[in-house]
């Protein structure tokens, strides 16, 4: 339970207070943050579907953040 609230925190001050700063409001930044807390249960699972979440959502801003991401 720890780990995975320390995963959605550090999710959460990539999406929401990083690329803020940079400019990017990415729509469903706060309920990726909920899906990553949620999916970080599972080890390794959980870890592989919220990033790739989190990638398939960056893309609809560009390639390059969905690299970066």
């Amino acid at each position: 339970m720890q780990i995975a609230a320390i995963n959605a925190a550090l999710t959460g001050l990539y999406l929401v207070v990083g690329l803020r700063l940079f400019g990017i409001h990415l729509p469903l930044a706060k309920t990726m943050v909920i899906l990553t807390f949620i999916a970080s249960m599972l080890p390794v699972v959980g870890n592989l579907v919220s990033n790739t979440a989190i990638v398939i959502l960056s893309l609809s801003h560009s390639l390059e953040l969905a690299l970066i991401s």
